[in-house]
């Protein structure tokens, strides 16, 4: 039976669109669940259970220009299709892992350790190794128009500046240094950034590398003295051949004092890009760097924006649902509080739809090839028992209704701490908890297999040839499926 708090029932009385996840009786037994909408602009209302969709399965697409684990538009998609059981499941230890795996088109996973990059073939082996130049190395893998992978890292460089004529002053300043490797990791260039690159660089369709930078740099006076420093975000694009083509200073988006994290930027399917920075607004950007629309939520998220296949982007945050002014009136302080809100944002920053799905606590999102959305989420409840929690995988189609949900072992752990889910070619859902359990969850909602380690998954997972590689807090790359 589901349990509801004295919240859900406020909220529900003053008419607010709130996604009731499922506690089933037993452990991963599913819940039926029935359809709700987002407060702006809802799909039509329909009689029953929204219907199951079938399972989408697609070759490998065509025009593709990045490796899987890179996606530019951050979907958490593959068109590969997974293992179908856990019964085999080896592992390679590679001490500290960076957070992210990538995929070569021959089938090498790219592993990102803290220091660089290792190139772990399908037998197990270690093949090559690379190293950035700085800490915090992330990467991207470009398949156009020549395979290569590019590690960001950063360092930070000491600068001293004269003050009013008195002794040289020292500070640090962060800065980036992109390298490309070839798919046999071998250095093709190095290319120096100003400031520090967020996150994972951005791959154009041509090979050129978009990145969003925070820049701190002192001003001087006509004397040579400093006038004041500076902290801003620019944007930078590298070439396939690692020429700094150019970087701009992003307009409003000056004298910040940190970034937020995670940051990183998200391609649109139209080669805009946008990110989500510590004004609580989700920024779009043409290629050259004009501002096209903002969307704005009342909370920094804790996970990176999505672009799903029909152009909408899909950002979860803490945050609320729209209120009219007769429910804000008559609510109460504890229902105010801030929660869990997809929204689905239109091209040009008109909302979709928005609606409450749990807790402030949540995975990042997977988007299926047909628009499908799927996440973990805590679901908090208060009874005469106590207040308790439990993880929930929610599944909605791309009109916010509600597919499936099922119940986790333990809490769904929050991005970035834990592992992003990934939506594979049949609709198999693959996403983790915080006590270190695996999840495959078919299209229908149902559980096809799960299995555990004594930690946490860390990275995202990817699959090559049916074998799922995910990594985690204990330094080793699990293999699941292998023969």
């Amino acid at each position: 039976m589901l349990k509801r708090s004295a919240v859900t029932y406020i909220l529900l009385a003053l008419g607010i669109p709130v996604l009731l996840c499922g506690c089933p009786s037993e452990p991963g037994q599913n819940q039926a669940g029935g359809t709700r909408q987002g407060s702006a602009q809802p799909a039509p209302a329909e009689d029953g259970p929204a219907p199951v969709p079938a399972p989408v399965v697609v070759d490998y697409p065509e025009g593709q220009w990045w490796g899987d684990g890179c996606d530019p538009h951050n979907q958490g998609y593959t068109a590969s299709t997974g293992p179908k059981s856990a019964e085999s499941v080896e592992s390679v230890e590679f001490g500290d892992l960076s957070g992210r795996l990538g995929l070569l088109p021959d089938g090498t996973v790219i592993v990102g350790v803290y220091t660089g990059i290792r190139a772990l073939k399908p037998d197990g082996k270690v093949a090559w190794q690379a190293e950035g130049t700085g800490n915090k190395v992330d990467f991207a893998i470009s398949l156009e128009p020549s395979p290569r992978i590019y590690l960001r890292s950063n360092t930070v460089i000491q600068e001293h500046v004269t003050i009013l004529g008195k002794e040289p002053w020292s500070y640090g300043r962060q800065a980036s240094v992109l390298v490309a490797v070839a798919p046999d990791g071998k250095e093709l260039w190095q290319a120096d950034l100003e400031g520090a690159m967020l996150g994972m660089p951005c791959v154009e369709p041509e090979g050129g590398v978009l990145g969003l930078q925070f820049v701190s740099k002192a001003e001087f006076h006509d004397k040579g003295h400093v006038e004041r420093l500076s902290n801003y975000a620019e944007m930078a694009k590298v070439t396939h051949d690692g020429v700094l083509e150019w970087h701009k200073i992003l307009p409003r988006l000056r004298n910040v004092i940190n970034p937020p994290e995670p940051s990183c930027m998200v391609l649109l399917r139209n080669g805009n890009v946008g990110f989500m920075w510590v004004d609580q607004t989700f920024h779009v950007f043409n290629a050259e760097s004009f501002r096209e629309w903002d969307y704005s939520v009342l909370s920094v998220p804790d996970c990176l924006p999505a672009v799903s296949p029909n152009t909408k982007v899909i950002q979860l945050a803490n945050d609320r649902p729209t209120l009219t002014e007769k429910q804000l009136k008559y609510m109460n302080k504890e229902a105010m509080n801030l929660y869990g809100v997809l929204h689905s944002i239109k091209s040009g920053g008109t909302k979709h739809w928005d609606l409450q799905v749990g807790s402030d606590a949540h995975t990042q999102v997977a988007i299926g090839a047909d628009g499908g959305i799927f996440f973990g989420t805590n679901v908090f409840h208060d009874d005469r028992d106590g207040e308790w929690s439990t993880g929930q995988i929610v599944a909605l189609n791309e009109k916010g209704q509600l597919q499936y949900n099922y119940e986790m072992h333990d809490d769904a752990l929050d991005y970035p701490l834990g592992a992003p889910p990934l939506v594979d070619g049949s609709g198999t859902l693959y996403i983790t908890d915080s006590g270190g359990n695996l999840y495959a969850i078919d299209a229908a909602g149902q559980l096809k297999w799960e299995t555990a380690i004594d930690g946490q998954f860390l990275t995202n997972p990817v699959i090559a040839d049916g074998v799922l590689y995910i990594g985690a807090d204990d330094g080793k790359v699990y293999m699941i499926g292998g023969e």
